[in-house]
């Protein structure tokens, strides 16, 4: 949440939220980024046996 909040201290947003567009900002961000890192730690913690993405599926 911290890193969203300075991020939203830039010159060219410091206007651009209101009061409570910036607490939604900082709730969604802080979500998004738990499920982010809870997934990494899950596929981490899976141990599977190649890392693949589906980009790299012809």
């Amino acid at each position: 949440m911290h890193r969203a909040f300075e991020s939203s201290l830039t010159p060219e947003s410091i206007n651009y939220y209101t009061n409570d567009e910036l607490i939604a900002y900082l709730v969604q961000f802080e979500w998004d980024d738990r499920q982010n890192r809870k997934k990494e730690r899950l596929t981490k913690a899976a141990r599977f046996r190649y890392s693949a993405v589906i980009e790299a599926i012809d």
